[in-house]
């Protein structure tokens, strides 16, 4: 009985124009449904066969039996760290893929929503202190007064400030 390996379709959406430290070069990948990855791959001599901008690249499909999951083998095609990026805008998808975006009807805005604004006039401020600067008790001359003479500065018996030399 012979096995069947699922695939599917990848466009090489860019290639990066330098290598990084282990000398591979990054290439994004896009399928038709938006799924997006990059990957790292070599470009130099002739394996693997360097990809090329545009080219479908029809990638094995693997299961993670213990998570359920379906993703693409990358390293069947010899690339390495694969990262899964978020999935393309339609908009991108269809530009890449070379067919018409489809044009989306545009949503009216929602109405603004004006909210009052805090400010206060001064008709409409209610102090929350009843006593005013006028209203206040003054504070009895005798005890400041003794502060009054304890800084003040020592004069000489002719009235001038520190005496005589």
């Amino acid at each position: 009985m012979k096995s069947m390996t699922l695939t599917k379709s990848f466009k090489v959406a860019s290639i990066s124009s330098n290598a990084n430290s282990f000398g591979l070069f990054g290439h994004v990948m896009m399928a038709e449904d938006g799924e997006t990855w990059q990957v790292g791959r070599n470009r130099s001599g002739n394996f693997p066969k360097q990809w090329k901008q545009g080219e479908i690249i029809d990638v094995p499909l693997k299961t993670d039996p213990v998570r359920d999951i379906t993703a693409p083998a990358w390293e069947e095609l010899s690339c390495e760290i694969p990262q899964r990026v978020p999935d393309a805008p339609d908009n991108v998808v269809a530009e890449v893929w070379g067919r018409p975006a489809e044009p989306k009807p545009e949503e009216p805005l929602p109405p603004r929503e004006v909210k009052p604004s805090i400010v206060f006039m001064a008709q409409q401020f209610t102090p929350m202190q009843t006593q005013t600067a006028r209203t206040r008790p003054t504070l009895p001359t005798h005890s400041c007064g003794s502060l009054k003479t304890a800084f003040r500065r020592p004069t000489s018996p002719t009235g001038s400030i520190g005496g005589s030399r």
